[in-house]
């Protein structure tokens, strides 16, 4: 698979910053990747990575300092690792760093990457091969990332927790799924077919708009004649997933 090529910056050390950028979160899933490999053969893919595993990386990319044109590590005190977690955690958890630090690797490596929720993290044992062979629909439904929602009893009432406070159903992102190119696992088809549902919405939204702007222009007429095999065509160049045994 080709990659797509990265621009290459000078940037200041991480811990020369007060906070991350994507292409710190980039590097420390490949850095992750590298350890978990044998030699230059890369690592067994697929891999899983929570947003935990990310941030301990990225504090010990931050305790690495260049003094002399040399790296040189120090290892941060217990109060000080305390202090970078909670401040690294907060910023992958309450910004897009991390969604676009994961995406931008994606692009890097060409390797397809799937964000999952603390359901999935929680849900898999040893083998997450194995596990990915055989999730079922509702699994994979509550492995993908979606907007929380409050709880509701029999009754259709919110459910309430000891403080009183409503119980929410999270579907933010805990972590990824690092796949093979080659991969037909159910969730990352799953995944690659509400992408390409969004881009078909969002492609007809956009030609709305045009013809709404434009309504009498020959051109509006021309596009919306090439937008409709679209769909189709995304739906076919989709991968389909292994089908369980019967």
């Amino acid at each position: 698979m080709e990659r797509e090529p990265e621009m290459t910056r000078e940037r200041h050390p991480l811990c020369d910053r007060e906070r991350p950028f994507a292409s710190d979160v980039a590097d420390a899933i490949e850095q992750l990747l590298r350890r978990m490999g044998d030699g230059d053969a890369g690592p067994t893919l697929p891999v899983v990575l929570s947003r935990p595993d990310i941030v301990g990386k990225l504090i010990e990319n931050a305790s690495i300092s260049i003094e002399d044109g040399e790296e040189r590590y120090k290892r941060p005190s217990k109060l000080v690792r305390a202090a970078l977690e909670e401040r690294l955690t907060n910023c992958l958890s309450n910004s897009s760093v991390f969604q676009a630090g994961y995406k931008r690797y994606e692009a890097r490596s060409g390797y397809p990457i799937v964000p999952v929720t603390s359901f999935f993290l929680k849900s898999f044992d040893n083998s997450v091969r194995e596990y990915l062979d055989l999730m079922h629909d509702f699994e994979v439904r509550m492995s993908l990332p979606r907007r929380a929602k409050r709880m509701r009893g029999e009754d259709n009432a919110v459910l309430r927790d000891e403080r009183g406070n409503d119980v929410v159903e999270s579907g933010e992102i805990a972590g990824i799924v690092v796949f093979p190119a080659n991969s037909k696992a159910k969730l990352l088809c799953a995944w690659q077919a509400r992408i390409a549902n969004m881009a078909n919405g969002s492609l007809k939204n956009a030609v709305a708009m045009i013809e709404r702007a434009r309504p009498d222009a020959q051109s509006v007429e021309n596009l919306k004649e090439l937008v409709r095999p679209l769909a189709g065509g995304l739906s076919r160049a989709l991968p389909r997933p292994r089908r369980e045994e019967e």
